[in-house]
């Protein structure tokens, strides 16, 4: 599921990616905009577009899974 989400396969999740899946899963409105940019801002890193973060899909992976950094 966390590479399905990846809709660029550029092994990075962006905000819109993360937006997408929570659509996809009928989760839109349990986060805010605030909220998808609180975790970006927190997870994310610079991606190939300097102006956007991004979050390395196996950081997803590991969140999900529950393995830790």
């Amino acid at each position: 599921m966390v590479h399905a989400m990846d809709a660029n396969s550029d092994g990075m999740i962006s905000r819109s990616e993360l937006a997408a899946l929570l659509h996809n899963i009928g989760a839109e409105h349990q986060l805010t905009d605030t909220d998808l940019d609180d975790i970006m801002n927190e997870l994310g890193e610079q991606g190939s577009d300097s102006k956007k973060r991004e979050i390395h899909i196996e950081h997803v992976e590991d969140l999900i899974l529950g393995r830790g950094h």
